[in-house]
């Protein structure tokens, strides 16, 4: 179930692997055929449900306890930290800005996740089966790679918007709009509905069967059909692996290799722009070039934390279709592991936030403690707290800066230019400090 679930490994011409762990089956002789055993002399529908696996194996109780206590625990705090994110940006208008409306979508898929896809993949290792209608089955897979397609080319928007702001802060103003953004994320998601869709057309629930000498049984599993063979019953003949092959290259590359590389490529610009190049000249304001960095900070570490939990699940993915040892117990705990790894970035995304970033801290405590009064003094998305007269105080600095970057230093007007910024800052101050004192009414001046 791919990145949603552990059953990938099942093949029907070896030994059964349901939810990452190998059933006791015996396999067929070689010249047994599946499709004339199961029609001529088995009714699939007298055949009982597959039992757990041996309940005394602590690699099953493991999978069958453990793992699903695991994503409770991260379906508990995804699906609080994540509604929390929605409300903050929804509910507050000062929240509202280009880099906020990115983490909103980004939030809606982990959202998405949560709520669908842990639950269900809990289910499958507590049952090592598919107990659900089929159209549960296309809702689960289809919304386990659209929101992590969505999530990933989330995080490049997100770094295109930041590189924006630091490269370009002047002509960047009228493209990062939050009309612009909002815009650019519903054509986001459009394109990867769009994309994905084919998988929900294909997911079948599919039979197995456990047949060995001494008792047979069927099981049910959810699966992309067009990874198998299968006839009309929706009975599994056989496995391709050419097809499990392109299906996963595709989703390492679209899914992982390749937005990381585009946002590895951006953020090298805008990091070596950021620290010594002509962005932090254009931003003398020390609160604008604090914010712009607090806002790059917050967006690289959930970069960093994405590609670090889906990491090892693309491993455990190419090295299933791509290695012929799959059925070791390392193997099957770096599964495990992988998975738990990769829904546990769907509820560190919040956790991130009330770390790095003083705005989504006040506004959860303003949240939780239902005192919206808290966020009259709450920062501003990039981090600095500052009424809206000091937005336009910084913008109009740092127009001032611009002159002077263009200057020439060894030209006579460099100090006129440089005395120009000062007489303009301090008048700038005079004006606004005059217009916040008349529109101050029972808020504390500062």
């Amino acid at each position: 179930m791919g990145p949603c679930g552990c059953a990938w490994c099942l093949r029907p011409t070896k030994a059964k692997c349901i939810a990452g762990r190998k059933t006791n089956v015996t396999e067929p002789p070689e010249n047994f055929q599946m499709t004339n055993f199961t029609a001529n002399e088995i009714n699939p529908e007298k055949l009982p449900s597959c039992p757990f696996d041996d309940q005394n194996d602590l690699t099953s109780v493991t999978l069958r306890y453990a793992v699903p206590a695991l994503f409770g625990i991260v379906d508990v705090i995804g699906f609080i930290g994540n509604l929390l994110v929605i409300i903050v940006i929804l509910g507050y208008a000062s929240m509202r800005n280009s880099t906020n409306i990115l983490i909103l979508s980004l939030a809606f898929a982990d959202f998405s996740f949560i709520i669908c896809c842990v639950p269900l993949t809990a289910m499958v290792y507590a049952t090592a089966a598919w107990p659900l209608p089929e159209i549960m089955c296309k809702t689960y897979l289809f919304l386990t790679y659209f929101s992590v397609y969505c999530s990933i080319y989330t995080l490049v928007l997100m770094c295109l918007d930041r590189f924006l702001a630091v490269v370009f802060p002047l002509r960047s103003r009228t493209w990062r709009t939050t009309k612009n953004t909002s815009i650019l994320v519903a054509v986001t998601w459009v394109i990867i509905i769009s994309f994905t869709s084919p998988i929900f057309v294909t997911a079948k629930v599919l039979r197995t069967f456990n047949l060995n000498s001494t008792t047979s049984c069927m099981l049910e599993v959810c699966q992309n059909g067009w990874l198998f063979e299968y006839n009309t019953r929706n009975e599994i003949l056989d496995f391709s692996l050419h097809r499990s092959r392109i299906f996963f290259g595709i989703f390492f590359v679209l899914g992982y290799a390749f937005p990381l590389v585009v946002i590895c490529f951006f953020y090298s610009i805008l990091l070596c722009k950021l620290l010594c190049g002509r962005a932090s000249k254009m931003s003398k304001s020390a609160e604008a070039n604090r914010g712009k960095k607090k806002a790059t900070k917050v967006v690289i570490v959930v970069v960093l934390v994405f590609a670090f939990c889906w990491l090892p699940i693309q491993v455990v993915f190419m090295i299933q279709n791509f290695s012929g040892d799959t059925d070791s117990f390392a193997f099957r705990m770096a599964h495990v592991v992988g998975n738990v790894l990769a829904y546990a970035n769907s509820s560190v995304n919040p956790i991130l936030y009330a770390f790095c970033s003083e705005s989504f801290r006040m506004g959860f405590a303003a949240l939780l403690c239902l005192d919206r009064s808290r966020m009259r003094q709450m920062p501003n998305a990039h981090g600095a707290k500052q009424p809206h007269s000091q937005k336009r105080l910084i913008a109009a600095e740092e127009i001032v800066d611009v002159s002077n970057v263009h200057s020439d230093p060894n030209t006579s007007h460099q100090q006129s230019v440089s005395k120009s910024r000062v007489r303009t800052r301090q008048h700038f101050k005079q004006l606004l400090l005059i217009y916040d004192v008349k529109k101050c009414t029972g808020v504390p001046c500062k």
